[in-house]
């Protein structure tokens, strides 16, 4: 699922009006909302991690909540905002009563058709993302029902699909899971296939167990990948054991800052999505 969803979420700023919808929430929680508000709704969490962005001294803490099933709260590098929420718990709906369980129809009922639809790391789903209202939707193909909801900051509403440098599409990435007598990598290639526009990428892993509990999570700078060019990676991992599957997401964004791109979600389950631990 999509727990890798990875949280820091890379949006690609692609605008589709959002209509009459305000900001996401999920759980009672909004992207932006002060840690006071997390305990608030939320009371303690079951656990908190503190994660790190390799090759780099970002910090940033997640919480864990078990809730019949998880709700993970990933806050900003200064600990004070909620950055995203995943869910994977039928307890935490959308702000318009969206829930895990819930069926694909009711979410397009309500949000109208997705903005963009992905293959998700995990077999079986497929990931619903609705850029322009900050949240997208993990499906199970089979039974066509909600497996988790991840909400993000939306891309700003001024920064349209002409003016975004970077698009849907333009960044893919391809990658797979091998082993040898001496070592166990995710191994890979990321492609910007953007005529005008250099990124930078940076992916997140999420490693899972059968109960698709997050075992460990993995962050691995790409660095600057030129416009028309890839750029290829290795990411040393345990070898399989304590966990069975994983999931993979990029986050991109251009040099300037000007605009960003999420890379299709992992597998969330994701925390992946989101960050998933």
């Amino acid at each position: 699922m999509r727990i890798m969803k990875w949280f820091l979420t890379l949006s690609v700023m692609t605008i589709i009006p959002a209509c009459c919808f305000g900001q996401s929430s999920l759980g009672g929680l909004k992207v932006t909302d002060m840690l006071s508000s997390v305990f608030d709704t939320m009371k303690l969490p079951d656990k908190i991690q503190g994660k790190s962005v390799e090759q780099s001294q970002v910090m940033y803490a997640v919480m864990v909540y078990r809730r019949n099933n998880q709700v993970v709260v990933a806050l900003t590098p200064d600990g004070d905002k909620v950055q995203n929420v995943l869910s994977m718990s039928p307890s935490a709906p959308t702000n318009d009563g969206i829930a895990v369980g819930d069926t694909l129809a009711s979410v397009e009922a309500k949000r109208g058709k997705p903005e963009e639809v992905a293959p998700s790391v995990v077999d079986g789903q497929s990931e619903y993302w609705y850029w322009s209202q900050g949240i997208n939707f993990g499906i199970d193909d089979k039974s066509q029902t909600v497996a988790n909801i991840y909400i993000f900051a939306p891309p700003p509403p001024d920064i349209s699909t002409d003016q975004a440098a970077l698009r849907l599409g333009d960044i893919k990435f391809v990658h797979k899971y091998s082993e040898t007598d001496r070592s166990s990598v995710i191994s890979g290639t990321v492609i910007n296939k953007s005529v005008s526009s250099e990124t930078d990428v940076l992916l997140r892993i999420a490693l899972l167990d059968d109960r698709n509990q997050t075992v460990s999570e993995i962050s691995y700078q790409v660095g600057a990948v030129l416009a028309k060019a890839q750029s290829a990676f290795e990411i040393p991992v345990p070898r399989k054991g304590t966990w069975t599957h994983y999931t993979l997401t990029g986050q991109c964004g251009n040099p300037d800052g000007k605009s960003s791109a999420r890379l299709n979600k992992g597998t969330e389950i994701d925390i992946s999505k989101f960050l998933r631990h």
